[in-house]
């Protein structure tokens, strides 16, 4: 930190764009290439994979799933689902 002289204020030696980048990598994903969890998973690791590598909230995403149900064409979800985890690969790198 630094003082300047006229006014007696406190300036910081990060800028605004460095304290934005700081709180944005904190919502960088933490996985890249997506894959199903093996450690957040409920029924398959579908949800679990999707947080993981986008940085989202798995509990959020299952709540839109159950939710999404209650639309007028019930039972598509439930198949893309099921696409879902037999084409995405399970994570095997522990996580």
């Amino acid at each position: 930190m630094c003082f300047s002289g006229d006014a007696g204020t406190v300036e910081s030696d990060t800028t605004k764009d460095d304290l934005k980048e700081k709180i944005m990598s904190n919502h960088l994903p933490v996985h890249r290439k997506l894959a199903r969890s093996t450690r957040d998973k409920w029924i398959g690791g579908v949800a679990g994979g999707l947080a993981e590598t986008y940085g989202w909230d798995p509990t959020l995403l299952r709540i839109a799933f159950v939710a999404s149900l209650l639309l007028p064409i019930p039972g598509s979800q439930i198949l893309i689902y099921l696409i879902a985890w037999a084409v995405i690969p399970q994570r095997n790198d522990g996580f």
